[in-house]
């Protein structure tokens, strides 16, 4: 706060932060080494752009982007290496601050790093099951936020809205983030559920899948929450 985001205004400067162990992947080191808070507190710090990539292609651009050009950044990694997504990935989604990592209709999730990934799964689930396949909308820059008028194109008449976060619900984070941009731009704005960790720290120890779970963001609870099973 005070030697970037304040001295920041002041000078000029060009800092990264790399913040390595998001959510709860470092999965067998507890409250500890599980950060969940950090998508609250970067997000309100003036000056310092927050990164959050959520595989390795939009990693590798955001470190493009980082040496062409100057500023203060904050990036949030996972502990463990992600698979690729097989997504969109060039620089456009870097200025835009997002890309849609699945098209589908009626409904959309809005997520983050690694919960992109789980997103990705519940859709896998619900074409299995023979059910309609949300779009998955993937937000790369939490700070500046993506335009607002954007994401509210993207989610337009969508019945349904999920946000998705490995961190603190209702604490300032993606969740605040998109029902910021739709109370700007949307008209009729459909129901939004947001899905994160309740703000409390668990000392629960485990493989991933097992700690979402109990936390109530793993995919399946994602697709009760999309087919209305609530």
């Amino acid at each position: 706060r005070v030697n970037l985001g304040i001295l920041g205004q002041i000078r000029k400067m060009n800092v990264t932060l790399a913040g390595v162990g998001a959510g709860c992947s470092y999965t067998v080191s507890g409250p500890t080494h599980q950060c969940f808070e950090d998508l609250s507190i970067m997000r309100v710090i003036p000056g310092v752009s927050f990164y959050s990539p959520s595989d390795p292609s939009t990693a590798e651009l955001m470190v493009s982007e980082f040496l062409a050009h100057s500023g203060i950044r904050y990036i949030r990694m996972d502990a463990k290496p992600l698979p690729d997504l097989n997504a969109v990935c060039d620089p456009s989604i870097i200025s835009n601050g997002y890309r849609v990592v699945n098209k589908g209709r009626g409904s959309c999730i809005i997520s983050t790093g690694y919960m992109v990934h789980v997103a990705i799964e519940a859709c896998r689930i619900l074409k299995e099951s023979g059910c309609q396949v949300p779009t998955v909308l993937d937000v790369l820059r939490l700070n500046p936020a993506p335009s607002s008028a954007l994401l509210a194109s993207e989610v337009a008449g969508c019945s349904r809205i999920v946000t998705l976060e490995e961190g603190f619900i209702n604490c300032g984070g993606l969740d605040a983030l998109v029902m910021q941009a739709l109370n700007e731009n949307g008209s009729g704005v459909p129901r939004i559920y947001n899905m994160g960790v309740k703000p409390e720290y668990s000392f629960d120890l485990g493989k991933r899948e097992n700690l979402l779970s109990r936390h109530g963001i793993n995919a399946a609870a994602v697709v009760k929450v999309l087919r209305g099973d609530l």
